[in-house]
């Protein structure tokens, strides 16, 4: 047998996992791209706001073109919102406090009162003694009664406000008992010496008392006596003269400057600030597109120009249209608020 050397192992390779490919260089992105995107994102930004603002300040316009288009004037110093003169020896009490009928902020003057007095009639007739006492209670609370009045109420609408009506009974033989209204706002009741109005959830009841003789009441004096043998009278007894009443200040209707907005201008300027406010909402998207590397940005942005330049167009032509009718109604108003200031006048101090 024959000895073998041992013979030496066999060297074995470390495995090698295969190089991973190199990354592909990452193309950088130019800093005008990057500028027309963050751009975008501001001017939609900024021209949605303005686009809102303005689609609200149209709409506004636009319900203010339906307003009156006359309104009374602003009273000076010394003014009151009546303006005209009770009679003689009449009273107001309203919520407790006596005040003069003449100086009522609530009254319907002198031009409206029958109208209303029509329409209620129509639901009740009165005798000539309560008509005096239900038109002084107009005088003192008619607005309070009727806050709808305007220019165009009709007696038809006045009848259609009042939802009941009828006489209660007396309280003692011999006399009619007073003549009610339920109205919206409340009720009314008309005596033959005094009127009230009892509004609803209001304590502020309104009570006047309108002369029941007007001769009496201003101040007549008696006849002369023709007894020889009277005694003069005294003159301290004699009642005085009735001052002169002062005839209430006239008014010059003013237009309104709102009523003359033109209604196709301000319908214009909304469409406009609504096609504006969709413009900026289309911009800020494309914005962010580009900023995410998208190829379409440049042909979207070139779309937004096309698109913009006859908005901005149509946008300057409705808002123009729109401050050159509402100047026209402000140089109305300034000039009517001139003519006025010289009819309107405070009442001579006697």
């Amino acid at each position: 047998m024959t000895y073998q050397p041992p013979t030496a192992p066999i060297p074995v390779a470390p495995l090698q996992w295969p190089a991973a490919p190199p990354a592909p260089p990452r193309r950088s992105r130019p800093g005008i791209i990057t500028a027309i995107g963050i751009i975008s994102i501001i001017v939609a930004c900024m021209s949605g706001m303005a686009n809102l603002i303005i689609t609200f300040m149209s709409f506004g316009s636009l319900v203010a073109s339906r307003s009156p288009g006359m309104i009374r004037p602003p009273m000076s110093a010394g003014q009151t919102m009546n303006a005209q003169a009770a009679p003689n020896g009449a009273t107001a009490v309203v919520g407790g406090i006596e005040i003069d009928p003449s100086q009522s902020e609530d009254g319907i003057d002198e031009a409206q009162r029958p109208m209303v007095m029509s329409g209620m009639t129509r639901a009740r007739a009165l005798d000539e003694g309560r008509k005096k006492q239900l038109d002084l209670l107009l005088m003192v609370a008619g607005r309070s009664m009727f806050p709808f009045m305007s220019p165009g109420t009709t007696p038809q609408t006045i009848r259609a406000n009042v939802s009941e009506s009828g006489r209660l009974p007396s309280a003692s033989s011999g006399k009619k008992g007073p003549d009610y209204f339920i109205i919206g706002t409340g009720r009314a009741e008309v005596y033959d010496t005094h009127a009230i109005f009892r509004p609803d959830g209001s304590p502020a009841v309104v009570s006047v008392t309108a002369p029941i003789d007007a001769a009496a009441n201003a101040g007549v004096a008696p006849p002369p006596s023709n007894d020889p043998n009277a005694a003069p009278p005294d003159p301290s007894t004699q009642p005085a003269p009735p001052m002169p009443i002062p005839p209430p200040p006239t008014f010059t209707p003013m237009p309104n400057p709102l009523a003359s907005i033109n209604s196709t201008a301000a319908t214009l300027s909304i469409v406009a600030g609504i096609l504006g406010l969709l413009l900026a909402i289309y911009l800020l998207v494309i914005g962010i597109m580009t900023l995410r590397d998208a190829r379409s940005g440049g042909r979207l942005h070139w779309w937004y120009v096309g698109l913009k330049i006859p908005q901005v167009a149509r946008a300057i032509t409705a808002y123009s249209w729109l401050i050159w009718s509402f100047l026209n109604g402000m140089a109305a108003t300034a000039n009517a608020a001139a003519a006025n200031s010289g009819a309107v006048s405070p009442p001579p101090v006697p």
